[in-house]
């Protein structure tokens, strides 16, 4: 994609790309939630820094579910509703828009405690080895993957936004 014709990203779509990250992670890995945790933490402490908590109760409520579904397949195999399809979850985002998520942790992170800069920077960690930066960098090649746009990740949320809703009303 052209440079002038990528969508700028805001804070809500990185931390939309956060709970993207920690869904896969939980679908892929039922076992996997202390990293999970921590995801969801590190996306608290972006959505802090960067001015944008009340953004992300929905974005909450979706790792908090897939955590729970986790839970429950690790404790007796029962696979639950999830609120996209898991394939959708396979897509990671380009090398360029990792680039310009790296930049963003940087700027939350100027003028934050020490305690949540370290915090920042362990989440933005996690999230680029999950994403493959590192292997695209070092391998100077593109993965063999779908690329995750701003466009699907704003697609996404709005179709949690969806199930969210019909579930609240369901209940």
């Amino acid at each position: 994609m052209e440079e002038k014709n990528r969508a700028i990203l805001t804070p809500r779509d990185v931390c939309t790309l956060l709970a993207h990250e920690t869904a896969a992670l939980l679908h892929a890995d039922a076992n996997a939630l202390d990293a999970a945790a921590q995801l969801r933490e590190g996306m608290m402490c972006f959505a802090s820094a960067s001015g944008s908590t009340e953004e992300t109760g929905d974005l909450l409520e979706w790792v908090g579910r897939e955590m729970e579904s986790a839970r429950q397949y690790s404790a007796g195999g029962e696979d639950t509703a999830h609120l996209l399809d898991p394939d959708r979850l396979l897509a990671v985002p380009d090398a360029v828009t990792q680039l310009y998520v790296a930049w963003m942790f940087f700027q939350a992170s100027v003028g934050q405690p020490m305690e949540k800069r370290r915090m920042l920077l362990d989440t933005a960690k996690v999230l680029f080895e999950m994403c493959g930066l590192e292997d695209t960098l070092m391998e100077m090649k593109t993965p063999a993957r779908h690329f995750l746009s701003v466009e699907t990740l704003r697609e996404e949320l709005a179709e949690v936004h969806t199930a969210l809703g019909e579930m609240a009303a369901a209940v």
